[in-house]
């Protein structure tokens, strides 16, 4: 999840269209929309982030520009798909595909010549 969004956050308004409200807010609720096989899904959650003893995030972290994008959205994909641990490894392709409802294919480019690799991409536009 978190490389799918490091990738998504590389261009700021993509990540932005994932949050319906982009401030921090007094109430400490946000929507953020999903997708699931390409049906956009709102997911609300509040900002209480699961914490160690020493008052630690034990996730996703505040980001270096005190953003809290990255844990409040991890937040929100820990309940669309049940719990935090199903996060813990994954496929970049499929947190993108719930970010954006668009499809991705995965290569094995060991399997392509240089050439022909380049060829596939081309006739996927």
């Amino acid at each position: 999840m978190i490389s799918g969004a490091a990738t998504i956050a590389e261009v700021p308004e993509r990540i932005q269209k994932v949050f319906s409200n982009e401030d921090l807010n007094d109430e400490g609720f946000y929507q953020v929309q999903l997708y699931k096989l390409g049906n956009p899904i709102t997911i609300q959650i509040d900002d209480r982030l699961p914490m160690s003893t020493g008052s630690k995030l034990l996730f996703a972290q505040i980001g270096d520009d005190k953003s809290l994008w990255g844990p409040l959205l991890e937040k929100a994909f820990a309940k669309f798909y049940g719990n935090y641990e199903v996060l813990e490894a994954g496929w970049a392709g499929i947190s993108m595909s719930a970010m954006t409802g668009g499809p991705y294919l995965t290569l094995n480019v060991k399997e392509y010549s240089e050439e022909n690799l380049w060829t596939l991409i081309a006739e996927l536009d």
